[in-house]
Order: structure tokens, then sequence, then C-alpha cells
């Protein structure tokens, strides 16, 4: 028997060494100019196999599995240190379906690479080189890519249509990318490609997509029906995100939206929703139907003035309070006035100043993650407080942010105006 093994080894090795004189091997890898330590992992699905390596000086490095690959077991690796600017040669006389191949260090990463003859590729994993293209128009089987860390700024998927993984993060050059042809996805990699726009409706069987970090201004998101879907799309620029037909985001379904520019969330239910970091306010923040929801904190909410008014009214918060960027506290009724979230500037404030909300509708915005709005520089009124029957017959009465309301007093509503006569102007109080 052991002298059965010896003359299959032998017959292996004689068969590799003719297919190396012929200089016909099933993929090539040219590395870069500086060269260094690299290491390639190989096996197939199908059977043992034999492989042999040429690092660049025409001697083969020979290693061979002992059973199929089933995920785990069955691959072998090979390592060997090329010189600069030299190609790696991969020779067998099996089927290779299995293939990793990346260098150690900077100093021997790959620049091209040619696996066109590897046509029974199912999981190809070139991470962490200096790629910036390939052709896998041949490898029609792949089910696995992860080219993440490389420097494409295209790729070409057309005919990868059987993928089901795929990783391309950390390729900044690569501007955008067509999927419409990989519709069997279940998994996609994006993040660091700096993309604006990009369209993944096509991809209905994704269930766990992560797009971070990407400077994406519109994501389409499409169909998404598979039972705990994820999508991560932080440290976006995105204002809008439209997930209603993405109806596995239900249940143990997540979305992880952080530090984006969102103000708006269409969807019909969420498992679990982290949108802390947007522009979401009291008024907008989407509350209903996510069961664990992450809102806290929020960039500052834009304010106007309207003269010497600002109107929150809309936020329908429980309280709220005024303070200069220096910390002062403005006091009510002597700095400004408030009436149902609509505030009067009376002084002028020696610093830009902001306003803190706080609601037990979101009990989160505290401390740290208090609510803020932006800063703003207010012109006091400088008016007294008066009633309306000190106020004279003939004057202009407006509300407090400076629309005309009458010059009957008789005709007013009961609340707070600012009267105006001449040059004199009084805030009073008609009841």
């Amino acid at each position: 028997m052991k002298k059965t093994l010896l003359t299959f080894a032998a017959l292996f090795a004689s068969t590799l060494s003719i297919l190396a004189q012929s200089g016909n091997p099933l993929a090539t890898f040219k590395i870069n100019q500086t060269g260094g330590e690299f290491t390639m992992t190989l096996a197939s699905t199908e059977a043992a196999t034999s492989y042999s390596v040429d690092f660049g000086d025409g001697n083969l490095v020979t290693a061979a599995t002992t059973q199929a690959y089933d995920g785990w077991d069955g691959s072998v690796e090979i390592s060997g240190t090329p010189a600069a600017g030299s190609t790696v040669k991969i020779y067998s006389t099996g089927k290779i379906t299995y293939l990793q191949a990346f260098g150690k260090t900077t100093a021997s990463r790959i620049e091209t690479a040619d696996v066109t003859k590897l046509v029974d590729l199912t999981d190809l994993d070139l991470h962490n080189n200096q790629l910036a293209t390939i052709d896998l128009s041949q490898n029609t089987k792949l089910k696995k890519l992860d080219l993440n860390n490389n420097s494409f700024t295209s790729i070409n998927l057309a005919a990868n249509t059987a993928l089901t993984t795929l990783d391309l993060s950390a390729n900044a050059g690569l501007s955008s990318i067509d999927l419409t042809a990989n519709t069997a996805l279940t998994k996609l990699t994006l993040s660091k490609c700096l993309m604006t726009t990009l369209d993944i409706s096509a991809n209905k069987a994704l269930r766990s997509c992560y797009l971070l970090d990407m400077g994406l201004t519109n994501l389409t998101v499409g169909e998404k029906t598979g039972t705990g879907f994820i999508l991560s799309v932080n440290n976006n620029k995105l204002t809008t995100l439209d997930l209603r037909q993405a109806t596995g985001l239900d249940g143990k379904g997540r979305l992880f939206a952080t530090n984006n520019n969102l103000t708006e969330i269409l969807y019909v239910k969420i498992g679990t929703a982290n949108i802390s970091g947007n522009k979401f306010t009291f008024a907008t923040l989407p509350t209903a139907n996510i069961k664990t929801l992450t809102y806290a904190p929020q960039q500052r909410m834009e304010i106007a003035l309207n003269g010497s008014s600002v109107d929150l009214s809309a936020q329908q918060a429980d309280t709220y309070k005024w303070l200069t960027t220096d910390g002062d506290e403005l006091v009510a009724g002597t700095d400004y006035t408030e009436e149902s979230g609509k505030f009067t500037f009376l002084k002028t404030p020696t610093k830009p100043v902001y306003g803190v909300l706080e609601s037990s509708r979101f009990p989160k915005f505290v401390g740290s993650n208090a609510f803020k709005t932006t800063t703003i520089e207010p012109v006091g009124t400088a008016i007294v407080l008066s009633t309306a029957d000190n106020a004279t017959a003939a004057a202009a009465y407006y509300t407090l942010d400076g629309t005309f309301v009458s010059t009957n007093k008789a005709q007013l509503p009961a609340g707070l105006y600012i009267v105006k006569n001449g040059k004199k102007a009084v805030k009073v109080m008609v009841k």
C-alpha cells in the first residue's frame, strides 16, 4: 500500500513538472516591485488534489490535500518569497474551486491576476492586494468573491450570476457598480467605496448589506423580504431612506443608519433601529412600529430668527431652555418671553444662544445627548410688557413673529401682541 501511495505521489509530481515545463499554468499573479512573503490557500470541493506553485524562480513548491474541501478541512497553504516584479504561477492536475492569495506585507501585493482558466472556482479571495482590474468573465461558478482593500475603480460582474457573497469594501476609487445581474446575492459589503449613488433594488435575496462610510446621498433599496434583513448605512450623507418594500426589517431585522443627514425614513415595521446622529427633531423622529429604537443624540436642530422671535411650537417639548455659548442660562420673562413654544427675545444676549429641549416622549435626550438647536444671535425688542388698555387706539397690532393682524383691538382674540404706534412698540396682552 505504501509503495502504491509513493507511486501516485511520484506520478503527480511528474505530471505537475511536465505542466510547468509546458508553460501552461492555471493562474498567474504579478507581484509588485518590492517583493516579499506571499501566501496562497488552495482547495477543491470535489476531491483531494495536488498543487504546485512557482514563485517566480522556476522551482515548484508542491503540496496536496487529503480530502475534498468542506469549508473547514481539505485546503492546503503554500508560501514563498517571490522576487520583486516576478510572476507567481499555479499548476494542478485537478480542479481548483477555492483560492486565496495575498501578500503578508505591503511588499508582496498582487498587481495583476489572471484566473480565467479557473472555470471551476466557487470561492475567490484576493483581498489586501493592489489589483485595479480583473477578468472574471470565465468564472461563472463563483459564489463568494472577496476583493476588499484593493485599487479597483470599476469592475464587471455581469457573468457572475451565481454570486451569493461579495466584498468590495475599501476600494476607495470604486465610484459606481452595476449589480443588476447578481440577483443571487445574500451578503453585500461595499463599505468605504466612495460612491454617492447606489441601486440594490435588483438584489431581492439580500439578507445583509453593509454600506458604511461611502458618502452616499442616494440609496435605492427596493424589495427585501428575507427574514432578519440587516442594512447598515452608517456614516453617509443620506437625507431620506425609503424602506417600505424592505419588509424583512421587521421582527429580527436591523437598521443601522447613524451619522447621516436623515430627516425622513419611510418604512412599515422595523425590529431594531439605530438612527442617532441625524437631523430628526421631536416633530419628525420615527417611533411607530419600531421595537427597539436608539435615537439620541441627534445633530443640532437648525433654527432661524424671524425678527426677534423663534417658533419651536411644532416640537411640542415639555421644557425649553436658552443658553449662551458660555453656558449662561437666559431668564424667562427677563431675557425672553414664551407662549406655546414661540419665543421673543427682549434683550440682546452678549453671546450667541442655543436652545435645549426636553420631552417625556424622548427621555434619552439628556446629559451629553441633550437635544439642542443651532446657535442664533437675537437682537432684543427692548419693549416692555403692557396691557391692551394702555395701548394707543390707533396702533397697529402684530403677532410676536411680526405678522400684521389688525388696527382694531376689539377684533383681536385674546393673546400676546406687539402694538406699534409711530416709532414706539409695546408688547400687550389682550384679554
